[in-house]
């Protein structure tokens, strides 16, 4: 493997602030790498899966605050291979040309990474497009939970009712990405998976609901999203680390 370390500021913004923590960009092998960060001798592993708009530094501050609350190394992978955008239209454009099978797949490289590296238990958890591959690895992965923020997987993907490992799924009754993220559909996702919950009490919030920091603040106007309370940010986030903490180790 091969590292090269970058300080990292992180979670300026947060419920719960935690400092800064420097991340590493490995290359896991030919064609993929990725962003470490968290302690190298945890026995957590948690595979951290960007929205649409690449590796961002918001998935980033998301990974390094996942790190420190759950006592995990955390792994980005790097799924657009170098790219990443502001832009809405370029967004789409690198989502709509992604191969989906073959993220899966190189997401699923990334959780035997961290397993060889000696996570005894490994997770999963993606935020918006991330949010629909966390189901898709929650089924043909290697992990033993998923969580997806705001993203449901196309029946091609992924089925729910063949996904097997603990679940959580989280949206915003605000949100509008209608047949993706609304209520409606990851309340009817989560019924059809045995193993999975839907919280959506997340009042006044929409897509994205997460993030935090300038960016997030910038991208949330460009979209036309609401800004989230900080006390519905708390509840998700208290949510995943309970999860996190009952099905890790």
């Amino acid at each position: 493997f091969e590292f090269q370390t970058f300080p990292v500021s992180v979670l300026l913004v947060r419920p719960t602030a935690v400092g800064f923590r420097s991340m590493e960009l490995v290359k896991v092998s030919d064609g993929i790498s990725g962003w470490a960060t968290g302690a190298k001798e945890s026995t957590r592993g948690v595979v951290v899966i960007q929205e649409w708009w690449g590796v961002t530094t918001i998935v980033k501050d998301h990974a390094s605050y996942i790190a420190e609350r759950c006592h995990a190394r955390c792994f980005i992978p790097d799924i657009y291979h170098g790219k990443s955008t502001v832009d809405k239209e370029e967004a789409s454009h690198l989502m709509n040309n992604l191969d989906w099978q073959r993220a899966v797949q190189e997401i699923n490289e990334c959780v035997e990474f961290l397993r060889r590296s000696g996570c005894k238990h490994v997770g999963v958890v993606g935020f918006c497009m991330g949010g629909a591959l966390a189901c898709a690895v929650g089924q043909h992965g290697n992990v033993d939970c998923a969580v997806a923020f705001y993203g449901t997987p196309p029946a091609g993907l992924a089925q729910p009712e063949n996904v097997h490992v603990p679940m959580q799924l989280h949206c915003g009754p605000l949100d509008d990405h209608a047949g993706f993220s609304d209520v409606d559909t990851v309340e009817a996702w989560a019924g059809k998976c045995a193993s999975a919950t839907a919280y959506v009490d997340y009042e006044g919030c929409g897509h994205g609901f997460l993030n935090t920091g300038e960016l997030a603040a910038e991208l949330r106007a460009k979209m036309g999203f609401p800004t989230p309370s900080k006390d519905m940010q708390t509840r998700a986030w208290d949510r995943l680390a309970a999860f996190f903490e009952k099905h890790l180790g």
